[in-house]
Order: structure tokens, then sequence, then C-alpha cells
């Protein structure tokens, strides 16, 4: 894969997981992929839910922040779907929105309350595994 390449040739990674999340998450769970930036969430599932995704590549013995979770209205869930080191889904997971923003604005932490991430333990407590089911 290119991305695996691009990173043992340069040392930094090429920025795929995000797109690579959307792709995998719509291709494993069946969802309906909105028009890229659409505002509030990512995706549609067949009960109309919609839905924000988000994708991490795990180091190992490193869990790692996941990408900055939008404030939205808008939003039912949060998939995140977790990858190899050669981008490959290992694991989707799917927590409701209103549970994981509520740990977001929980006092005491800047990644949490000002650039709205969570480290990848803290949504597993969250979130139920969806894939592989």
């Amino acid at each position: 894969m290119l991305a695996v390449d691009y990173e043992s040739f340069t040392g930094r990674p090429l920025g795929l997981t995000g797109e690579l999340a959307e792709l995998d998450a719509a291709r494993l769970l069946d969802l309906t992929l909105m028009p890229v930036r659409h505002p509030g969430y990512d995706a549609t599932d067949r009960d109309g839910a919609h839905i924000q995704i988000k994708g991490r590549q795990l180091e190992p013995l490193k869990d790692g922040l996941i990408g900055t979770i939008k404030a939205t209205d808008d939003c039912h869930a949060v998939v995140l779907v977790l990858f190899d080191q050669r981008y490959q889904p290992t694991e989707v997971l799917r927590a409701e929105y209103l549970a994981v923003d509520k740990a977001l604005r929980q006092p005491g932490s800047r990644s949490r309350n000002e650039r709205r991430q969570l480290p990848v333990a803290r949504f597993r407590r969250l979130a139920s595994q969806v894939w592989p089911g």
C-alpha cells in the first residue's frame, strides 16, 4: 500500500487514516457516506442515524488519541476504525454521540475540553465492538 511505502521511506505518515476509516466503515457496516466536508457527520446507517467516523492506526504499546470529534446537534453516533501498521482494519467500535460528548465535556483535560479528543482506551469504555462481529 502506498501509505505504508511512503511512511517507511520518509518516516512520516501520509495522513490517510481518516479517509480510509470512512471507506472501511462504509464497507464493513453498510453505511452511506455523505459528500466530502458535510457538516456534522460523515455517514448514515440503514436506520438513518448520523455518524461521525474516526480512524486510528495503533502503534505497539501505545494507545493514542482519536482525532477531533465535532460538536454538533445533528449526530447520533461515533464510529472508530482501528488499523494495524499496514492500514488494515482490525476492529470497529461504535459509541452513542451523547455519551462521547458527555465524556468530552468532563473538566480537567485540555485535549478533551479544547481539542475534543479522547484516548482510544476511553472511547473503548464508551463503545461497543461492531466489527468483527
